[in-house]
């Protein structure tokens, strides 16, 4: 009897070093499939972020090219129709004394304006500008169109050395100054 139950504890204990070792083995599969389930889930977020930023770099450029356009279409078309009709207008043989005179004399005041206001508003809409003069002078350009509007009484002061931008964060900043 004594040899059948040492035969029964050897079992006894074979199985349950077997059964602690499966147990082991299993939680020892379940840690490493979180761990690796944890790992494909913060690759899919950093690949999602990634694309954000894709998307968000690519409406940049998107932005840009379209405000690109538009300032050069106003520049090239709109602000050269305005040049001829203040070429024309120059150019009308009217005396002092005459009674259009002062209606004419007003009108390219008007023009003059309108043509100042123009090449303000294309060089906004350059988004190349930043890099081309700096950010300080874009603010500064900015905020000389809004004091002349006389609403705002703004101070502008930079202390210390302008960074250079890279061509992707001047952009950006461009698009920031052209919203506020």
């Amino acid at each position: 009897m004594p040899a059948q139950n040492q035969e029964i504890y050897v079992v006894i204990l074979t199985g349950i070093a077997l059964a602690l070792f499966l147990v082991g083995f299993i939680v020892t599969m379940l840690f490493l499939y979180q761990r690796r389930q944890h790992r494909q889930q913060q690759q899919l977020i950093r690949m999602k972020d990634q694309y954000e930023q894709e998307v968000l770099r690519s409406q940049l450029e998107i932005q840009e090219s379209t405000f690109k356009t538009i300032a050069q279409e106003l520049h090239d078309n709109i602000g050269q129709v305005l040049s001829v009709v203040k070429l024309s207008l120059s150019v009308l043989p009217l005396e002092k004394d005459h009674q259009a005179y002062e209606s004419v004399q007003a009108s390219r005041q008007m023009l003059n304006k309108v043509i100042a206001d123009m090449a303000d508003l294309t060089k906004s809409l350059h988004t190349d500008r930043i890099s081309q003069i700096g950010l300080s002078e874009a603010i500064r350009f900015d905020l000389d169109s809004l004091k002349r509007t006389g609403l705002l009484e703004v101070e502008f002061s930079v202390s210390g050395p302008e960074y250079p931008f890279d061509e992707q964060k001047a952009s950006s900043c461009s698009a920031c100054t052209r919203k506020c």
